[in-house]
């Protein structure tokens, strides 16, 4: 049987930065239906520059783009210096069906920042707490662990579990504990830290901690980009605790009725931020305080 092999454009998306970096030379092979390897090269940049890059696929000739893909590898995510005959494999099998159209790649960079870091003490109870300067934002690092006289508790009644994870809160006592100079965030500025990441479908691997010191496995596609370090405290509700090791929730502090708020959660090995719209306010989630404008 005649073998097909598909016809791919590449094209590239180079941001227009300070230094103006561009990406050239863009060719590719494909070894086999499964199998895609993607050459390019940095050039224009400055020595200390670093990049991190994407690539996303089109099937429809450029009129609408796929999320950036997750099971690549070489010379692509967060930290890739400047320079020639950089490649990129992407085993296709494991994304999605061997694709039979025409396809069009869509390679993205932009510069690598790093993030302004700082702590900060609660007065309340002198707990010192890591931020992080996420965009124009401004969020704990770390999950917050002050003790209320009600509406909060540590997994399992374990205080080890609140040291590690940060405590549980229910809706009415997330919106009123965080120290002044800093509060629960909206939903609306959650959506602002979801799109500066990359959007829902990616921004979860950026942020997340890497590692098992508090996940059960190592997460995949972790990217460090954030500095966020989510951490899977799991929940409470009703005498009961499920998840710890595996799924973050947090509150946001938008009401949906009398019942219900929203918040947002994170599941292992998914790249993914979810946002419900609600759930009953009696449940015990983690809280991300953000600081006031």
């Amino acid at each position: 049987m005649r073998k097909h092999f598909l016809i791919v454009f590449l094209i590239i998306l180079c941001f227009n930065l300070s230094y103006a970096q561009k990406i050239e030379n863009v060719h590719f092979t494909q070894p086999n239906d499964s199998v895609f390897e993607i050459y390019y090269d940095i050039n224009n940049a400055k020595p200390e520059q670093t990049f991190i890059v994407r690539v996303h696929y089109s099937t429809d000739g450029g009129k609408h783009y796929s999320d950036s893909l997750k099971n690549v590898s070489g010379d692509v995510g967060k930290g890739i210096k400047w320079g020639k005959k950089k490649k990129i494999t992407w085993i296709v099998k494991r994304e999605k069906e061997i694709i039979k159209d025409k396809i069009k790649f869509d390679v993205r960079t932009r510069i690598s920042k790093t993030n302004e870091t700082g702590t900060f003490k609660d007065i309340r109870d002198k707990k010192n707490y890591k931020w992080i300067k996420i965009g124009k934002q401004t969020w704990f690092a770390e999950n917050l662990n002050y003790t209320t006289n009600n509406g909060s508790w540590c997994y399992e009644n374990k205080k080890e579990n609140c040291n590690k994870f940060g405590r549980l809160y229910d809706w009415n006592t997330a919106k009123i504990v965080c120290q002044k100079g800093w509060h629960l965030p909206k939903d609306e500025e959650w959506d602002i830290l979801v799109n500066y990441l990359g959007g829902s479908e990616i921004a979860g691997a950026n942020l997340k901690e890497a590692g098992t010191d508090h996940w059960l496995s190592q997460n995949t596609d972790i990217t460090l980009e954030s500095g966020f370090t989510a951490l899977p405290g799991g929940y409470y509700l009703n005498g009961a605790f499920s998840n710890i090791g595996m799924n973050c929730y947090w509150w946001t502090s938008t009401e949906f009725d009398k019942i219900n708020a929203c918040y947002r959660f994170l599941l292992i090995n998914d790249a993914q931020i979810n946002r419900h719209i609600y759930y009953q306010k009696t449940y015990g989630f983690s809280v991300r305080c953000i600081k006031d404008k």
